[in-house]
């Protein structure tokens, strides 16, 4: 594709391009339906004001050069790096008092894995002696969260039905105390955490996204339902993120918690790669 050349890239979200179509399809309204990356940009609004003034184009239809040029002149914005943040503040500043007392007595954060930290995909890969290799798909962004909310002394784990070396090599990277795999029932595996963790239901924090984790949500101090969660999970969630599952819901629960124990800023000094 030559540059200036007008392509139509309104469901191409794949190619090289990546970075800078995707806020310009959000601008044109034209993004893929079920792209959980688009939803993400579709929620940045005041990105999506600037990258429309800058190309002046509504239409899906835009030059490469155009999209190139709208991502450098935003990069060059006065505070563009911040846009992100000044949202999140903005959200948390909404939140009710009482969901932010919930969430600033959190000590212990369980989830649940395929359809939490995952996008609830499960790849099977024929092998050739008649087995099938499973493939999981896990998000940087939820990691770093993992990762700062050990930094700020947080206990993690995870409790899930089914069992994976990959899952269990995530969990060892990311530092997790309490993995549980292979339990159909997730009762028995929550209190066995609670009671080696020392801790009651008031400083739990559970995430999940469908029926077998409301039993631990309904004891759990905060219950979090990813954005694509049932709706029986959602009505008995104290909240809801915005993210999707396995696109940074994870990330949103724990700063939700670091920023109701106000530690949030300290925390990004500290962040680490």
């Amino acid at each position: 594709m030559s540059a200036g050349k007008e392509q139509d890239i309104s469901f191409d979200a794949t190619n090289a391009l990546g970075d800078a179509i995707h806020p310009l399809l959000i601008c044109s309204g034209d993004s893929p339906p079920g792209d959980a990356v688009a939803k993400k940009f579709a929620r940045l609004g005041t990105l999506t004001k600037h990258l429309a003034t800058l190309t002046g184009k509504t239409s899906a239809r835009v030059g490469t050069s155009a999209l190139y040029n709208a991502k450098l002149e935003y990069d060059r914005l006065p505070g563009s790096g911040s846009i992100v943040a000044e949202a999140s503040l903005a959200q948390f500043s909404k939140l009710s008092p009482a969901l932010k007392r919930r969430a600033k007595q959190v000590k212990l954060l369980l989830m649940d894995v395929d359809g939490t930290m995952t996008d609830g995909s499960v790849t099977l890969l024929s092998q050739t002696d008649g087995t099938a290799l499973e493939i999981k798909t896990f998000d940087a962004h939820d990691g770093q969260g993992l990762t700062l909310a050990r930094t700020a002394g947080l206990r993690t784990g995870c409790i899930t039905g089914r069992e994976s070396a990959a899952l269990l090599r995530r969990a060892q990277e990311m530092k997790m105390e309490f993995v549980y795999m292979k339990q159909p029932l997730k009762m028995p595996a929550y209190e066995d955490i609670l009671r080696k963790a020392g801790v009651p239901d008031s400083v739990v924090a559970y995430i999940g996204d469908d029926l077998p984790d409301i039993p631990l949500m309904r004891r759990a101090g905060l219950a979090i339902a990813v954005g694509d969660a049932v709706p029986e999970v959602k009505r008995v969630a104290h909240y809801t993120t915005k993210a999707l599952a396995g696109h940074g819901a994870v990330r949103e629960a724990v700063e939700l918690v670091l920023r109701s124990k106000g530690i949030w800023e300290e925390m990004i000094d500290k962040a680490r790669a």
